[in-house]
């Protein structure tokens, strides 16, 4: 009996220690912008428990240098206006010391500036594989994406090549890029460039991925857009404010993206009253069709649109707005459906982010807090301890979650 009891003590106390060290659900980090190259930044780390409660790892904050794009996992690669940097990063989410740099000014594409504006921040990105990292180089009269290949294990950084295009209104300065979107394939991306200073309004761009692991223009892409009300008007894409990001995928074949009623008049382009989101399915080379209608799709918020993300349930679609966050139903090819209201009283959410685990982690760029939710198709309620404050205290900031 008291081998019994004894073995049943240690069976409990393992369990209960087995329960306490239970493994994060994601790593979030969190970093202030920096401009230019050789300038050391702070990255502060935490692990995220599942009821969404986070932690400092120890260590943090972790200093780089650039911006944050992503994270493999084993590597964190940062960018700087002209150099690409990879980090190590342990199991337990510590940054370790830089392994890799590269410099896109030797490279195809150097000719379009450097990997600046203050219109994207950072102006680079990871595709969902975490196998190719992404700069996007401006400053001329043209616009250039370099693609560079995360070679494991040792996270070294190799060119693959570079698309580039010319400003669909040469010499303005008033062009609005957005960096392309990788859909969730990681086999096709999608960008949306507009400018209002020479009436060429705003446009998709489609990207296919060579068999280097390029991105190039897709030669053959074509976009059907909603069907408009009547009177004239037609739908164009609408580029959001401060990231410049306003294409959202899901896993599988899916983009949201908002979209505008526009109509040509006698002084100029005229429209409408509010902005929609349209849900989009892409087909086997690239192109994408919606059959969305002005009658079905859902309204926004009257507001800046800043970004959206599409859980990876594939189920809900946050978008920043107005004061908070707006959660939609979303429903693969069908049209999104209302959900939420903003949730969210003050500032403006800059960035978004989210788990597995139904959370999603937003920073509001007035007041520096990183918010987090919990979020499913029945409820959205803001977890114990969020907001964390003085997070970031910048309206630029980079935000990345990584899954284990």
């Amino acid at each position: 009996m008291i081998r019994k009891i004894q073995l049943f003590s240690l069976l409990t106390m393992l369990c209960s220690g087995m329960a306490f060290a239970a493994s994060p659900v994601a790593y979030v980090y969190v970093q202030k912008p920096v401009q230019g190259d050789y300038v050391v930044a702070p990255i502060y780390a935490y692990t995220a428990a599942s009821n969404g409660k986070l932690t400092p790892i120890k260590g943090s904050p972790f200093h780089v240098m650039g911006n944050m794009i992503g994270n493999t996992g084993s590597h964190l690669i940062t960018l700087g206006a002209a150099f690409m940097y990879s980090y190590d990063v342990s199991p337990s989410g510590v940054i370790g010391a830089q392994t890799s740099e590269i410099d896109n000014q030797l490279y195809s594409g150097s000719e379009c500036g450097r990997a600046y504006t203050p219109y994207l921040n950072p102006p680079g990105e990871m595709d969902d594989t975490g196998s190719y990292a992404y700069a996007f180089l401006s400053g001329g009269s043209c616009y250039a994406l370099q693609t560079y290949e995360v070679q494991k294990p040792s996270g070294d950084l190799t060119f693959r090549g570079s698309a580039i295009w010319e400003d669909a209104c040469t010499g303005s300065v008033d062009n609005s890029v957005a960096l392309p979107t990788i859909a969730g394939d990681n086999l096709f991306a999608y960008s949306i460039q507009g400018v209002q200073a020479c009436n060429v309004f705003a446009l998709f761009e489609g990207f296919n991925r060579e068999s280097s692991g390029t991105l190039d223009f897709n030669s053959s892409f074509s976009a059907v857009m909603p069907t408009p009300p009547p009177g004239g008007w037609y739908y164009v894409p609408e580029i959001a404010q401060l990231t410049g990001i306003s294409i959202a995928h899901d896993t599988s074949n899916h983009l949201a993206i908002p979209v505008q009623a526009a109509k040509s008049g006698a002084g100029g382009e005229e429209y409408y009253a509010f902005s929609q989101i349209a849900s989009y399915t892409i087909d086997k080379d690239g192109n994408i069709s919606t059959t969305n209608t002005w009658q079905n799709m859902p309204t926004l918020a009257n507001g800046t649109l800043n970004e959206m993300k599409i859980a990876p349930s594939g189920k809900l679609l946050a978008v920043s707005v107005q004061t908070g966050v707006q959660f939609y139903h979303f429903n693969g090819a069908k049209p999104i459906t209302e959900f939420t209201g903003v949730v969210g009283t003050s500032g403006y959410i800059t960035t978004m982010a989210w788990d597995k685990d139904n959370h999603l982690y937003a920073i509001n760029g007035a007041s520096g807090r990183l918010h987090i939710y919990e979020a499913t198709p029945t409820s959205v309620k803001e977890v114990s301890g969020s907001p964390y404050d003085d997070v970031c205290g910048s309206d630029s900031c980079t935000l990345i979650v990584r899954v284990p």
